[in-house]
């Protein structure tokens, strides 16, 4: 296992690592070019690490918030997981198919001032963001088709590229406070906060997000967010 506190410098975006793509056997995978993309003939994991998570880290930007979840990279091969064992097609050789290892449960988001009349210091926020993320859950699912096509996205905040998700992975789009556990299968371990308001009684905030997974295990982190005038 390899540390990986360096993805998310300056601008939180996940750096690549060097892995190979994982499979069952030890021969050489034969990979042919089309179009452009690199195949593998040869089935193995989509997903080829996984982030045992060990602390948040967060960007404030105008309207929302960018969070990188750290921690040890897992390569695939040392994580018992079925569901992802029969990949053949396009594959990425750098190992930037991550997804978190966590079972995450629900996220809380509170801030330390009044936000407006109907949430006030200390209560939930969570049904006034909106979560932003990606997970190859459904493809991997659906045995590895009918991948998104991430240049027709019709939702606006993807078009930004704040994060730029890759082939295999969909969007995880709801308000977090409808998010549940089947939500965050196989997240991507950048996503994005995004505030549906603004605050009307301080525009200053300092903001907690608390993470809790399957085994009651807590995951929090706090940042100032300047809203606009």
């Amino acid at each position: 296992m390899r540390s990986v506190y360096n993805w998310f410098v300056c601008i939180l975006l996940v750096l690549p690592i060097v892995l190979s793509a994982c499979g069952d056997s030890e021969e050489p995978k034969t990979v042919i070019e089309d179009d452009g993309m690199i195949w593998t003939s040869q089935e193995g994991y989509f997903v080829q690490g996984y982030v045992d998570v060990e602390q948040l880290a967060v960007e404030a930007c105008s309207g929302y918030a960018k969070v990188g979840c750290l921690g040890l990279a897992v390569d695939c091969d040392r994580v018992d997981n079925p569901f992802d064992r029969n990949y053949k097609g396009p594959f990425i050789p750098y190992g930037t198919n991550f997804s978190v290892l966590n079972a995450f449960q629900k996220m809380k988001l509170v801030s330390d001032s009044d936000f407006d009349e109907q949430h006030k210091a200390r209560m939930p926020l969570a049904d006034i963001v909106m979560f932003v993320g990606a997970s190859p859950y459904d493809f991997i699912a659906g045995g590895y088709r009918n991948a998104y096509k991430w240049d027709e996205t019709e939702i606006e905040f993807y078009k930004k590229g704040v994060y730029t998700y890759k082939y295999g992975y969909a969007p995880v789009y709801r308000v977090l406070s409808e998010m549940d556990a089947s939500d965050y299968r196989l997240i991507h371990p950048g996503f994005c906060l995004v505030f549906l308001t603004q605050p009307t009684l301080n525009k200053t905030h300092n903001l907690t997000l608390t993470v809790t997974d399957g085994k009651w295990k807590n995951w929090e982190v706090t940042w100032r967010q300047q809203f606009g005038e």
